[in-house]
Parts: structure tokens; sequence; C-alpha cells
């Protein structure tokens, strides 16, 4: 009959390790391992599936964990490092500002410290806190000098997927690299609009408020309220302009 294959070697005495004895060992070995493994690891290796991840120097001030930086370069050029820069190229960034960085931003995975590299989300899904301007606001975008949050937008590169609340700055999870949503909405004016002046006005879809300005009118005209309008989103500008009206 074999004996105990798991029987204890005393000090001084000769180790003579069976093949049994050896199995026995790995057998343990593999079974603690996968007993000890977190099931909930294998949800993060899943979701860097659905979502590019790059390594980036914050060159500003330091940035917290879900934090926002506007991209500024790169750390290894192609004249610096080109197996680098082609293998594994990583960016550089900084607080965003609205004119540079719209749509050129990513959301930092941990704490980055100025001057250090950390892991931050260049496209796909991100939790983030966003400064929810407008309760029908589907979408969001860079805030200057700001690196903890984003802003609500009628249109921008980050699609709003779902918030913790629909005003002031909340929680929520955004999807980058999306960029949408209609420059263009039918909206009726609350107010008269006058010649190179600005008006509130009601989307006729969604039914936001939102303020337009005269972007069509000629010295002396007026579209009187209740008019339909097209209101058209510029984006380098962030504001609605009053594009177009109905024929008097």
């Amino acid at each position: 009959m074999p004996g105990d294959p798991l029987k204890r070697v005393q000090a001084g005495n000769p180790l003579r390790i069976s093949a049994r004895t050896f199995n026995t060992m790995i057998d343990a070995t593999e079974a603690w391992l996968a007993s000890s493994r977190p099931r909930a690891r294998s949800q993060p290796r899943q979701l860097h599936r659905q979502r590019e991840l790059v390594r980036i120097r914050n060159d500003g001030a330091a940035c917290p964990r879900c934090g926002v930086l506007g991209i500024t370069g790169w750390i290894f050029g192609p004249d610096d490092n080109l197996a680098e820069f082609l293998g594994q190229p990583m960016l550089t960034g900084a607080e965003p500002a609205e004119a540079d960085h719209s749509g050129r931003f990513a959301v930092t995975l941990e704490p980055i410290a100025a001057g250090k590299i950390g892991l931050a989300v260049l496209s796909g899904l991100a939790a983030v806190q966003i400064n929810m301007a407008e309760d029908w606001h589907t979408f969001a975008d860079v805030t200057a000098a700001d690196n903890t949050q984003l802003i609500s937008l009628p249109c921008g590169p980050a699609t709003i997927l779902a918030t913790n609340a629909t005003s002031g700055t909340t929680w929520g999870l955004v999807r980058l690299g999306s960029p949408g949503g209609q420059h263009e909405y039918l909206a009726t004016l609350d107010e008269d609009l006058d010649y190179q002046d600005s008006a509130s006005a009601s989307c006729d879809t969604g039914g936001g408020s939102i303020t337009v300005y005269d972007a069509f009118l000629g010295s002396g005209e007026t579209v009187a309220a209740d008019s339909q309008i097209i209101a058209t989103w510029f984006a380098d500008e962030r504001k609605w302009y009053a594009t177009a009206a109905p024929c008097s």
C-alpha cells in the first residue's frame, strides 16, 4: 500500500520526491490559484477590450482619478525613439482648454501627479464627473482649466450614457470618441429676436430652453416671438445661432 504522499520530512533526512508527491503538489497549487483568483479581476480585463487605454504624462497640475487631461503631444516622437513611437505611443497632457482640447482629451484611470505618467482612457467607456448644464443634454466635452470634470452640451465628442443626477456636477458614464449630436434644431422664439441681438427660445425637439444669437438678420429687422427658427450649434463658440426663419 503506498505511503502518505504528503508525509513531512525531518531535518537532516534525505529528500526524495516521488512522482505521486510531485503531482499532488501541482494539483494543490493549481486548486489554490483557481480558488484565490478574484472573479472581479476578469471584469476589468473584459472592460479593457471595450476601450482604448494609453499612458499619458501629466505636464500640468495634479489630476485626480477619473479626471480629464487635454492632450498636448507625445512623450516619444518618431525622431526620438521610432520603435517606442510605433509600438507603444505615449501622450502628454495638461489642464484642458476649450479651444485646444475640444474632442482631444483623455479620462484618467488613476491619480496622476504633476510630471508623472499614468493610465487613461482615450476612447470607449469611462466614468467621469459631468457638470450637467441642462437636463436634456446628451453629450459632453472639456471644461476650460478644469481637470476634474466635463461639461454637458447639446453636441460633443463624448456621449453621455447615464448620470447620477440631471443637474449640477454629478458622476456619469460616457463613451469617448463618439462625436455626434444634431447640430441644427427647429426652435420657437420665446421673445422677439432683433438684429445682432439674442433671445430665448425653446427647442421643438427635446423641449430644452436655449439662448440664440442673430446670424442672419439685416439692420432693423426683427423675428417676432412665437416664430419658428433654425437654431444651429457652433461648437467652436459653444453658442446657438439663429441661422434662418420663415419669410414674412
